[in-house]
This record gives C-alpha cells, structure tokens and sequence, in this order.
C-alpha cells in the first residue's frame, strides 16, 4: 500500500499558526467577515495525492497522526449514516460524499462478496461431473442385455471458471484502489497473481468492458462493469480526490450519547413532557391550533438506595477550547451555551411531570453533555450552571465530558 501522510484538522478551530490551508481545503472552511479562512465547519476526510486530511471533531486534541482504528471508527459511522436529526425519526443526517468515493466503496464491497470477475463455460467430458441425461442419450447408442438398456458412455457436464481480460481489468483497477485509497475502508489491500493491465489505456479498455457488458444478462456483472467503466472515467478526468465530510457531527454525537446512557422512549410521552398549546384567533377566520414540544435529548430513570430518579441529559456539541489558555482572572468569561439554552434546560427539569410516570419518581440530575478526547469510554464532572430566581432554590445543571469517539465504537 502506498504510504499516505496525515493532516489533522479540529472542527470548529482555524489552522494552526503558521499552517498553510490547502487549496482543496478550503471548501471546509468557514469565511470570516473579511474574506479569510476562518474555523473549520465539517468532520470527516479528504483523500488527495497521498494527502489524508483528518478533520477531527471539535475539542479533539491536535496531535500528528490519528490512528487506524479511529480513522475505521469515524468513516464507519459517516457510512452508516444511522443516525437522526433530534425530534425527526424519518430524515437521514447529511453526509456528503465526491463520485469517486461511491465508486470506490461499492466496487470494494462487492470484491468483498463476490471476488475477482471469472468467465463460466460449461465442459463436456465423460469422467468427471453432472451426468448430463439429455445428451447421453442423444449421442450414446445403448444396447441391450438381460432385457435392459445399457450406456457404456455417460456425458457428463462441468462449469469451468475461467478468467479472460476482464479479470485482469477488475484486478488492476483492485489493486489501483488499495493502493491509493485503502487506508480509508479498514486498511483494504489486494495483490493479484493475473497479469495487471495498463489503467493508462483507458480507450482499449473501455471497449473491451462495452463488449463484454452487451454480451452478458447478469445481473452483477453489468452492475461490476458499470463500476469498472465508472472508476476509469473518474481517473481519466483526474478526479482522484476522495472525500467523505459531514456538517451534523452533532447528531452522530447526540445520538451515540443517547445509546451510551441508555434514552428511554417512555419517558418522552406527550403526558410527562408538557407543549406549549396555542390558540390563534384572527378576525374572521376560524380558531387555530398549535403547539410547541419539548424534545429533551435523553431521559434516563436511575435508581439509588431504592428510590428512583429522573436524570436530563442535553448534548452540546460546543467548542471549549477557548476556555484551556484563558488567563485565570476573577473576570467573567464568555459562556460555552447561550441563554436559550440554559433557559431551555432547567425548563425541561422544572415542567417534567414525573407523576405521569410513576407516583415515586422523584427529581434527579440535569446535565449538558459536551466532547472531549477523554481516550476512554467514562463522563468526566467539569463543572455547573447555578441559576437563582427570588427566594427559590437554585436550579442546577451539571456539565459532563464524554469522548465522541469512544461513543462512536459503541453505536
């Protein structure tokens, strides 16, 4: 496999001092008011001249190379593409990838299922094989003893695999795609013992694939020479640039959060989490209903002491690398989450109607959830919001780290 280096790149950070950005970088970037490459706006990768850009997600450490099995973790999870906007069970997360990159993924998943292309042929011959009835008795005269009909010749039939220059085009073009963009589906290396073909000459070798797509009425191999015919003409317009990137990270974060500590669906029932109704009269028209709903992330039932407890969770896919070289001053810092949102949170603590539930469910703790590379599957206590109204008690949230990607290898 060709050896590939590494740029890494953090979501929401603008490159390091004195790091250049890439032309074909800059799509990734957001503008600043001036017309300049301000922070990062995506996660995922872009494959280039032996180039792998690693776009981490946000608070993730800058570091030199990111590892095989992180770089499996992320691109699975951009694959797989299971995860769902909050509040939404039907839309899909945007996920964005080049024309090569499907190419790509689908010729490797279908050499993973089916192998190197072969060319049957059925072989007649009288050793070996299925008897074939129809044409023994058609070709062999039979003679009689003891009142029965006799063969002395069985034909017999053999399908023969056989590769011709078709094979030799899939292994090339296998062995091309190891070579050049392996690293990014599990490592995927090939090395053929067929004769490898010149992928320069693409004419000759369009014509022989146009041939051999019109003779067959298989199903997968029309399907695998498309494919080949595709990957071909994307290397013969230069477009050898990969890329799999995605501006939702967020919802890849919430909702591998929400598996890791265990959301329930019950808890969510229109009965224990009130809407906002509306009523709208306008003049001369009829009464209209609406409503707004709340749509906490996770809602999680613990149980302590033989009590139990409702537990808020709320995912923040915020940047707190602004608060790691602030000097330590008395000062007031600029907070992590707006007002909306703080408001928003101890709105879905204060309105649960836990009694809708279970008569003994009692109020337990509200948390925001933010990434950090932790390295290991755990939350980390960093911190509270303290908010006081009147005479009342305050309300409290607890801030919580989590690795994004150690969630990932569990979702």
């Amino acid at each position: 496999m060709t050896k590939i280096s590494q740029n890494i790149w953090v979501d929401g950070q603008a490159a390091p001092v004195g790091v250049k950005i890439p032309d074909y970088m800059r799509q990734y970037f957001k503008k600043t008011a001036d017309d300049r490459e301000g922070t990062l706006n995506y996660v995922g990768f872009h494959l280039t001249n032996n180039e792998l850009n690693v776009m981490l997600p946000k608070n993730s450490a800058w570091v030199k190379h990111v590892p095989s099995d992180t770089i499996n973790i992320l691109i699975d999870s951009l694959r797989d593409n299971r995860a769902r906007k909050s509040g939404d069970t039907t839309t899909e997360i945007n996920v964005s990838t080049n024309d090569l990159f499907a190419v790509v993924e689908w010729l490797i998943q279908d050499f993973r299922s089916n192998g190197i292309f072969e060319v049957n042929h059925t072989q007649w011959n009288k050793n070996r094989g299925k008897i074939h009835w129809g044409r023994t008795i058609k070709k062999t005269t039979p003679f009689v003893q003891d009142d029965n009909l006799v063969l002395l010749n069985l034909i017999k039939k053999k399908r023969v695999s056989d590769f011709d220059t078709v094979s030799q085009i899939h292994a090339s073009v296998m062995e091309h795609i190891a070579e050049r963009f392996g690293v990014l589906f599990h490592g995927f290396s090939f090395k053929s013992r067929l004769t490898r073909i010149d992928l320069g000459e693409i004419s000759k070798l369009q014509r022989i694939l146009n041939k051999t797509f019109t003779k067959t009425n298989v199903r997968r191999e029309k399907m695998l020479i498309r494919g080949l015919l595709n990957y071909l003409n994307l290397i013969e317009a230069n477009q050898s640039e990969l890329s799999i990137v995605t501006t939702e990270f967020h919802v890849l974060f919430e909702n591998s959060f929400k598996q890791f500590i265990g959301d329930q669906d019950k808890l969510h029932g229109q009965g224990a989490v009130p809407s906002a109704i509306w009523s709208i009269e306008l003049p001369g028209q009829k009464t209209i209903a609406a409503k707004n709903r709340q749509i906490p992330d996770a809602l999680v039932i613990r149980s302590s002491q033989g009590r139990e407890y409702l537990d808020i969770y709320d995912t923040k896919y915020y940047d707190l690398t602004y608060y790691k070289n602030m000097p330590q001053t008395s000062s007031f810092a600029n907070a992590p989450a707006d007002w909306y949102s703080v408001g928003k949170q101890f709105f879905y603590e204060y309105s649960y109607n836990r009694q809708a539930i279970s008569a003994n469910l009692e109020q337990g703790y509200n948390y925001f959830v933010f990434p950090w590379p932790i390295g290991s599957l755990k939350t980390l206590d960093a911190g509270h919001v303290d908010i006081s109204v009147g005479t009342a008690q305050s309300q409290h949230i607890q801030l919580l780290l989590v690795d994004p990607i150690e969630l990932l290898r569990i979702f």
